[in-house]
């Protein structure tokens, strides 16, 4: 009933009153009952659409995640033909055909929940043997977009396993960044091999998968990554591109985008913060023979229209989706007077979170710029990246992977530049270590470098 009054425009309370039930209901269901296929559901149902009071740092999306993943076991979900040895002694005849199915559907949305939410968060996956080889089962029929979703899902488990081996071998200073293009290299033919197959969401979901692994580029390096690592953040600007692009002009993108679950809004989102970082650093004059800033503004407004179209709730109370349009304006706003940016190249602090390290690096720089004090900038090499026409987005990756960008100035209900100053503060609440600022030799303790 929640995820259908979303879009209740007859009752605009409706959703509000819901979520006040919902929540109560929520937490005495999972603590205090046996656990059922329908509770499983219902709580993969919550994660991907979840109530619209939820904040960032109180977001239990992946703690329910994996209690639906244990519950699921605890049914033996995950052992089709097994079902016997997981039931009551009075209930052990095989589930029929239908049940059977919608057992192996509650099962693989389990394990791509956990998996897909692990990477939007920068954790590793609790639980790799669920996911690896789970697409070859001959037995498993699910529906050809979740299938897609669940090889997105392997890639990306296999890739984090990988990056985290490479991550230990510290005897060859590039093996980290070779790896890292070998992996992107993987996403590629992935791409190829699916050709026109995949929905509006899909492709979402694909464009991030590559974007999370491509924004480890974002880590700390040496002189000796500079090349790599250079080359590496390009091809992550033009990914970011390329998904806030789909998300605005794909056929379904305007109606999809009303229903799409909370995933689709943190990929969008993150995207918009690559963007934000690289165009606002050292950088910017790599990014295409128009101003880097300029594009990267076009961008990001492209970006605040998608999420601005994932918003459910209206009014005062704003939902975390108008939240993350204001929050992406005055961040914005605050970097253009913020000339020491661009004379910084973009190298995360918040380097324990994989991929994600860029999401929480921005909003950690967002906190920052609110409280009256400078982002903090590693010191990087003194040696400064070449603008040569070899270094620039469109030679990376082909001539037209630079963005020629429409700006979409006055196309969102709330402007870039009139929104309120106290936005997305719940949000941020992090208390950040000040040891976030570590001198080189420091770097490693906090992720994969």
């Amino acid at each position: 009933m929640a995820v259908a009054a979303r879009h209740f425009d007859t009752d605009t309370t409706l959703l509000p009153r819901l979520t006040v039930v919902l929540s109560e209901l929520l937490h005495r269901t999972v603590l205090s009952q046996s656990v059922s296929v329908a509770q499983v559901q219902a709580l993969i149902i919550l994660v991907c659409w979840p109530l619209p009071n939820y904040r960032l740092r109180t977001d239990n999306s992946l703690l329910y995640a994996n209690i639906a993943l244990t519950g699921a076991m605890q049914l033996g979900l995950h052992m089709p033909g097994y079902e016997h040895e997981y039931t009551a002694s009075h209930d052990r005849m095989p589930p029929s055909p239908e049940k059977a199915l919608e057992r192996s559907r509650t099962w693989v949305a389990a394990v791509i929940l956990s998996q897909s939410l692990s990477t939007d968060l920068g954790l590793a996956p609790i639980a790799p043997m669920m996911i690896d080889g789970l697409t070859s089962r001959p037995s498993l029929e699910i529906p050809q977009t979740l299938k897609q979703y669940l090889v997105f899902q392997e890639y990306s488990y296999r890739a984090t396993q990988t990056l985290l081996q490479a991550s230990q071998s510290p005897s060859d200073p590039l093996a980290f960044y070779s790896t890292l293009a070998s992996l992107e290299r993987s996403f590629d033919t992935l791409q190829e091999d699916l050709g026109t197959e995949l929905s509006f969401v899909n492709n979402i979901r694909l464009a991030a998968a590559r974007l999370y692994l491509q924004s480890m580029y974002f880590l700390p390096h040496t002189s000796r990554q500079r090349q790599q690592r250079r080359d590496g953040l390009l091809r992550a600007y033009t990914t970011a591109a390329s998904l806030i692009t789909t998300a605005i002009s794909h056929k379904d993108s305007l109606e999809d985008l009303l229903y799409a679950p909370a995933e689709v809004l943190r990929m969008i989102f993150a995207a918009a913060l690559v963007v934000f970082r690289v165009s606002n650093s050292s950088y910017v004059d790599m990014l295409g023979p128009r101003s880097g800033t300029s594009s990267g503004r076009a961008l990001s407004s492209m970006a605040c229209f998608a999420i601005h179209r994932c918003s459910v709730q209206r009014g005062e109370n704003k939902d975390l989706a108008a939240r993350m349009v204001d929050m992406l304006g005055i961040i914005w706003r605050y970097a253009e007077a913020d000339a020491r940016l661009l004379r910084q190249e973009p190298v995360v602090q918040v380097s324990s979170r994989m991929g994600a390290g860029v999401v929480f690096d921005c909003l950690d720089i967002w906190r920052r710029y609110k409280t009256g004090r400078e982002p903090q900038c590693p010191p990087t090499p003194q040696q400064s990246c070449t603008t040569s026409q070899e270094s620039r987005v469109d030679h990376v990756l082909g001539s037209n992977a630079a963005l020629e960008g429409a700006s979409l100035e006055g196309a969102l209900p709330e402007g870039l530049d009139m929104v309120a100053a106290n936005t997305f503060d719940e949000d941020l609440a992090w208390n950040f270590s000040a040891s976030l600022d570590p001198s080189p030799e420091n770097w490693g303790v906090y992720g994969l470098v």
